[in-house]
């Protein structure tokens, strides 16, 4: 079969897979129809204002991802913030639809300079940790100020949460900011032998563990700040939505119970199209104790993921139909 020939039928089942994701998403939402009219109702003059702004945030949104990653490839890669923008983008379509959004790592190698596969993946990783700190350590703070501040835990409970995820979060942070002496140590623990028995896995786990080695402080922290951006970002695109659909809240009160939710749907391990019931439910359990109307709630969690990720979804899936994937 040739190059051609791979590189087309690649691309129709990596089309069909995405519109598919975003169709099932769509047409066999339980609500959808209710969803819509929240949608139009909140389509007036003095709402509408909401919705503009968190549209404008999207490509900000992104934009923050992409300064991340593009920091993490400058050392080996030659790819412009253009070029990465287009790369992120391709991640989002192909992780739509993957379990735990694992697509990521290989719809951006797809744009990338043949060879620097590998190390494209390993900056990917270095930027997911950055995110999954920013969003842990937030996430400790609004639970803890969520829990004792409305669901009234008992103290015991609260503060066993709280240092579990304090913990997590310190303990992520120090692997991250400290890679390079991880990366040292697992080079030196002799996975040589093993390696021999599945020579396919020593030469990306050895390019991978190398550059982790490299990165110096500054791009590591450079990488957490853009993680921070962006968290916040997408945090103040949630509330956004809610004052779109009519959720009378003011950011200060709404933060703890969105950095809450954020913060358990990172322990969902499914595609995003998927886990979208899911953070619904999350959603649900996170407001009710605001009292804040079921639908509302529903269609501004249905809404970021339009917002965020179907519609970057379908943009990123046009830059791979535009790609020679072969030469990935």
């Amino acid at each position: 079969m040739s190059k051609r020939t791979i590189n087309l039928i690649f691309k129709i089942a990596v089309a069909l897979a995405l519109l598919g994701a975003v169709y099932y998403q769509i047409a066999y939402n339980a609500r959808i129809e209710v969803l819509w009219q929240a949608f139009q109702n909140g389509l007036h003059p003095r709402q509408l204002p909401w919705l503009l702004f968190a549209t404008l945030l999207m490509p900000l949104n992104w934009g923050f991802e992409t300064l991340k990653w593009h920091g993490l490839i400058r050392r080996f890669s030659a790819l412009t913030f253009w070029q990465a923008y287009q790369s992120v983008l391709a991640g989002v379509a192909v992780s739509l639809f993957t379990p735990n959004r694992i697509g990521e790592y290989g719809g951006r190698v797809l744009l990338v300079e043949p060879g620097n596969g590998w190390r494209a993946v390993a900056a990917t990783l270095m930027g997911s940790t950055s995110q999954l700190v920013a969003l842990l350590s937030g996430g400790v703070v609004g639970l803890a100020l969520f829990a004792s501040l409305y669901f009234r835990w008992e103290p015991y409970l609260l503060w066993s949460v709280t240092l579990t995820g304090a913990a997590l979060s310190v303990g992520l942070l120090l692997i991250y900011w400290h890679i390079d002496l991880v990366a040292q140590v697992l080079m030196k623990l002799r996975f040589g032998r093993r390696w021999k028995i599945a020579g396919f896995i020593a030469k990306p786990v050895k390019e991978i563990l190398t550059l982790f080695r490299g990165y110096e402080k500054t791009e590591l922290k450079r990488a957490l700040f853009y993680a921070w951006a962006r968290y916040f970002t997408y945090c103040f695109q949630y509330w956004l939505l809610m004052r779109f659909f009519g959720v009378e809240i003011s950011v200060v009160e709404a933060w703890p119970g969105i950095a809450t939710i954020f913060f358990l749907q990172t322990s969902v391990p499914l595609p995003p199209a998927i886990s979208l019931l899911a953070r619904g439910e999350i959603a649900l359990l996170v407001w009710t104790a605001f009292g804040v109307n079921e639908l509302s709630i529903l269609a501004a969690t249905f809404g970021l993921f339009i917002l965020n990720l179907c519609l970057p979804a379908l943009l990123g899936g046009w830059f791979i139909v535009k790609t020679n994937v072969s030469k990935s």
